[in-house]
């Protein structure tokens, strides 16, 4: 009986494995809405912050990028995406999206941005209020995608 039952399932796999077969191919479809290479219009900039950038308000640091920042024009603010990067400062190959946690024994550091038309604010703050230093040297990478 039992011998009858794993041949059954022998039996079974195998129809199943070998008993399938690619279907037909159907037309092709039509180019998109922006045409056959899509839409590129993805800008991106890169920015090294040292400690000396980040200002404090209360318990918390901020940077506002917007000066430098042209890449975010009213259209992808208003109908776009924006998205801000850290770069893991012990493994520089990663790119964080933010926000960004870092967790700590008794609270957890949180790395924020908002923005608008030509501008990016990045905040830094800990949960339990401690922040007596300025951040670290950090390079952040912004991507504005227009709709």
């Amino acid at each position: 009986m039992k011998k009858t039952k794993i041949t059954l399932l022998l039996i079974a796999i195998l129809i199943s494995f070998f008993g399938c077969k690619k279907g037909d191919v159907g037309p092709q479809g039509a180019a998109g809405q922006n045409g056959t290479n899509g839409n590129a219009d993805v800008r991106t900039f890169v920015v090294t912050l040292d400690s000396v950038a980040w200002q404090q308000s209360g318990t918390t640091y901020y940077v506002n990028l917007g000066v430098s920042l042209q890449i975010i024009s009213y259209a992808i603010a208003d109908s776009g995406a924006v998205q801000v990067f850290m770069q893991n400062p012990t493994q520089p190959w990663l790119w964080e999206n933010l926000p960004y946690i870092e967790t700590h024994p008794t609270y957890f550091s949180e790395y924020n941005y908002s923005y608008q038309p030509s501008t990016v604010v990045l905040t830094k703050f800990n949960s339990d209020s401690s922040q007596t230093t300025k951040p670290s040297t950090q390079t952040f990478k912004i991507v504005a995608i227009a709709k």
